[in-house]
């Protein structure tokens, strides 16, 4: 009676002792010579652990899915994630849905997403391990993978115009780009760097005859480097407006407008210097403009004065 008594007892032990440890597997062979009760409680035990399911592969009670839950990638480049799972391993992997250019498990490289996407967004992809299929050893998880568009090199949609300005008034420069985000600008005089000329449009204030010259802007971003092409800002020095060397050239009366160059003026013409018509408007290409008045009368006497247009 004892005898049994201790049989069940050390029966009970090790049953809660498999319940507790990890799982143990014991050779046959290794229990053969061992006789007596101590031989079956063994045995039991070895049968046991074969029932309870001693195995090394993914479990979804012991087993989970490590990889990062997370990735990036960027339309037009490789991309690489591999689906990874602790303590034990998994031989079964699948994920959909995929973004567009992405597959699960390409030739050779199981357990992994592979590919080259070819369209920016935000996709939640499922993960599904398991170890041969089998439903009570199958675990899941929710990937989110981000692509982004590829980065393109700065391109000069508008370059920077050429300006003819006077001393002392401030030119404004700009140019129109297009490219990735964000966009840094340096602007250029000739081959020296502007100090804080860092945006898009540059203003030059009261300029000088010294500031005449070529200016170029240097746009950058992830993906490259590019320059303008120069824009020249011609500096005039004001030509007070003046008319100059009236003769008579035959029967033809002529006489010089002298001013800024390209700056506009109107001309007045009067018979008595209180009323005064309107005789042309136009633009000083030099410094000297050369009238000739189609309706000269020798036995009259007209006046002649030049206004400039703002």
């Amino acid at each position: 009676m004892r005898l049994i008594r201790l049989q069940n007892v050390l029966a009970m032990l090790v049953a809660a002792a498999l319940q507790m440890m990890p799982l143990l597997r014991v050779a046959p062979s290794v229990l053969a010579p061992v006789a007596g009760p101590l031989a079956i409680i063994l045995r039991w035990a070895t049968y046991s652990a074969a029932v309870m399911g001693g195995f090394h592969a993914v479990s979804g009670a012991s087993t989970t899915i490590t990889s990062a839950k997370t990735a990036t990638g960027k339309v037009g480049v490789a991309f690489s994630y591999r689906i990874t799972t602790g303590p034990y391993s998994a031989n079964l992997f699948a994920a959909a849905p995929l973004p567009p250019g992405l597959a699960v498990n390409p030739p050779g490289k199981n357990g992994f997403i592979m590919g080259t996407p070819t369209a920016a967004g935000v996709t939640t992809v499922k993960l599904t391990v398991s170890d041969s299929g089998r439903l009570d050893r199958t675990i899941s998880t929710n990937l989110v993978i981000t692509i982004t568009a590829s980065a393109t090199a700065p391109t000069i949609l508008v370059p920077p115009k050429s300006v003819s300005t006077v001393v002392g008034s401030s030119p404004t420069l700009s140019v129109t780009a297009g490219g990735t985000a964000p966009i840094t600008y340096q602007w250029k005089f000739g081959s020296a760097i502007i100090p804080d000329a860092t945006n898009a449009s540059l203003t030059l204030t009261n300029v000088q005859v010294a500031a005449q010259g070529d200016y170029y802007v240097v746009l950058s971003n992830s993906a490259g480097t590019t320059s303008s092409l120069p824009a020249h800002l011609t500096v005039i020095v004001p030509v007070p407006l003046a008319l100059l060397n009236p003769r008579l050239e035959g029967n033809v009366f002529k006489f010089h407008v002298q001013g800024t160059p390209n700056a506009s003026f109107v001309l007045w013409k009067s018979a008595d210097l209180v009323h005064w018509s309107q005789v042309l408007t136009n633009q000083i290409s030099t410094t000297l403009f050369d009238y000739t008045d189609p309706d000269l009368t020798l036995d009259r006497t007209d006046f002649y004065q030049a206004t400039q247009v703002p």
